[in-house]
Formats: C-alpha cells, structure tokens, sequence
C-alpha cells in the first residue's frame, strides 16, 4: 500500500514513515466539528488534558513534557495562544477595565507631544491594539528572570514552562471573570495564577521560601521588562 502523504510503500493500518492512517474519509462538516470537540474533551490527551492536569499537578506534566513524554499533551505555545485568544476576546467583550482611563487619555490628549504621559499613553494604546501578541511576549520576559533563578533548565526549556504557565493563567483567568472582569494587564487572578503555577513548577521542600521569593520576583521583574523594553523602543523609533 502506497502512504497518501509521504509515498512510502507499506503494510498494516498505518505509514512506518510518518504515521499517516492507511484510509482517510473525506472531509466533512460533522468530521471537523467532531474532530475540534474530540482534541478539546479528550482527557487523555489535548486541551482538556492540559488544563485538568496542570490544575491538578503542573510539576509533573511540565517535568514529564521536558524529559521527552509528549505524546499526551497538547504543545505548550500552541496552548499559550489558545488560552491568550480567548482571554482577549472575553477580555475584549467583557471587560469593563480600569474607568478612570478614559478620562486620563482625554486629559492627555491636551497635552503636548513630547509630555511623558502622552508618549507612555501612545504605547498603552499600541499594547492594547496588540494585547494578544503583547501578552505572548511575556513569555519571553517571564523566562528570562527564571533562568535566572533556576539553572536547571536552558532557555529553550524555560520559554517552553512559561508558555505552559501563561496559557494556563489565561484559561484560569477567563473561569475567573464573572467575578473579577477588569481589563486583562490589571487583573490580579491571572498574574497571581503566574505566581502560583512557577512557585509549583520549581517548588522545593527545603527551599520554600526561596521558591516564594523567586516566583514572586520571575512575575515582578517579567512585567518590569514587559513595560521596560518595549517602551524603550516606541520612544526611539516610534516617537
């Protein structure tokens, strides 16, 4: 039997090449509908795998993902930008923010261009036009102080953590807003979840507090370079 996707000749129910299955139906409405519902409810592996699992034990599913078991889960950026969606979107329907806001950015639109507070206005409205690929950027800046603070992982392993880490303050974040539904960057439920989910991924019994201080200092010392960097950019090349 000649394999659909890779061309190699083989026998049995699937290619030893790539894995594709011998027989493939045709697409169909009712087929995608129920593939997107099996990946999304599967507990033994994908989405509902993911989210029920690193509530329950994030160590042991993000150590396990590091050391090579894989197969069960769903991959950590592919579920940072899941969860990072659709907070924004409820975020974006929802929210009700922070009210003085508005009329700050009134006030300071009377300024002049070269204030301050106009230009640290500019780049609040560029991350709120971008929040979903600003949010993703904390990964990066997330991973940064925890290579810091723990040198057992390289920097590849510790964006992949902090992708797992954010996806799931997001979906957290998003059970959470029929209580508390400000505006995403001034939500205390998803940045305290980045708290907690680092202090249980690198917590030690004999380092406790050392586990507490460095998690709170990972979150602190990410936003400071979320709100840093870039804004050293915009008021180079933007302002």
């Amino acid at each position: 039997m000649k394999c659909l996707n890779c061309g190699n000749e083989f026998e049995g129910q699937f290619c030893n090449q790539c894995g594709q299955k011998a027989s493939v139906k045709s697409i169909s409405l009712s087929g995608i509908f129920a593939e997107t519902f099996r990946i999304i409810t599967n507990t033994d592996r994908g989405l509902f795998y993911n989210f029920i699992n690193l509530t329950r034990r994030p160590k042991t599913v993000i150590t396990n993902y590091l050391s090579g078991k894989r197969k069960p889960v769903f991959q950590p950026v592919q579920y940072a930008i899941l969860g990072v969606t659709v907070l924004t979107l409820v975020d974006y329907y929802y929210g009700t923010g922070i009210k003085s806001l508005g009329d700050a950015a009134r006030v300071v639109d009377t300024l002049d261009d070269t204030s301050p507070y106009k230009i640290g206005m500019g780049y609040g409205k560029i991350i709120r036009g971008n929040l979903k690929f600003a949010l993703l950027l904390l990964i990066f800046f997330f991973a940064v102080p925890a290579r810091l603070f723990h040198h057992r992982y390289n920097f590849a392993e510790h964006l992949a953590i902090q992708a797992f880490i954010l996806g799931h303050a997001a979906f957290i974040t998003v059970l959470w807003y029929p209580l508390i539904n400000l505006t995403i960057l001034a939500n205390p439920i998803f940045f305290l979840s980045v708290f907690l989910m680092n202090f249980l991924v690198f917590f030690r019994k004999k380092e406790f507090f050392e586990g507490l201080l460095s998690s709170l200092f990972t979150v602190v010392l990410g936003v400071v370079l979320f709100l840093f960097i870039p804004m050293v950019v915009y008021f180079l090349f933007l302002v």
